[in-house]
């Protein structure tokens, strides 16, 4: 095996143990995404429209 392909080699190595370990990192993210979604949407429908009845009191 020449350097280029033990490089190569070990390229690919690393670049499949880094992809196993984000993984779980981008679904924590695509997790907390959706729940920032829906409290911005609790507060834009029920916190504001809340805000607005105590305003006109």
């Amino acid at each position: 095996m020449s350097n280029n392909e033990l490089l190569l080699a070990i390229s690919d190595i690393f670049d499949k143990k880094l992809k196993a370990e984000l993984e779980p990192i981008k679904q924590d993210i695509a997790q907390m995404k959706a729940e920032q979604t829906r409290v911005n949407l609790i507060i834009e429908n029920e916190i504001r429209n809340d805000i607005k009845l105590l305003q006109i009191s």
